[in-house]
C-alpha cells in the first residue's frame, strides 16, 4: 500500500493548529473531472430507470457500461493525478 499512498505524518486527532508535516491539502481538479461525475451519476439513474421501468435490455447494457467506463476512467484519473 505505500506504493499507492506514500507515508504521511501522523497527525494528532483533536487540535486547535495544523501541525506541521500533516498534509491539508485538497485536490483542484479541471472542470472535466467534475462533469464525468455528472455523467457518472446520470449513467447510475439511467441504468436504474431502464432496468425497472423498461424492457430495453440494449439501451440498458449500453448506459451501464458506459457508467463503468466512466468509472473506470475516473478511478484511474484521480489516483494518476499528481
Amino acid at each position: 500500500m505505500a506504493v499507492l499512498w506514500p507515508a504521511v505524518p501522523q497527525c494528532e486527532t483533536v487540535t486547535t493548529t495544523i501541525p506541521e508535516g500533516c498534509n491539508m491539502e485538497s485536490a483542484a481538479y479541471p472542470a472535466a473531472w467534475y462533469l464525468l461525475w455528472a455523467v457518472i451519476a446520470a449513467c447510475g439513474v439511467g441504468t436504474w430507470f431502464l432496468r425497472h421501468f423498461t424492457e430495453r435490455l440494449d439501451e440498458t447494457r449500453l448506459v451501464a457500461f458506459t457508467g463503468v467506463a466512466a468509472m473506470v476512467v475516473m478511478v484511474v484519473w484521480t489516483f494518476t493525478e499528481i
